[in-house]
């Protein structure tokens, strides 16, 4: 249940992680248009 957990929590975390740095990754492309 433990790991189970964890590889949840890992799992948000990533995809927090990469939507951020795919809204990073726009405003600059936007910018430097």
């Amino acid at each position: 249940l433990e790991w189970g957990a964890t590889f949840v929590a890992v799992g948000s975390d990533l995809g927090v992680f990469r939507s951020a740095t795919q809204k990073l990754a726009d405003s600059f492309k936007k910018s430097t248009q």
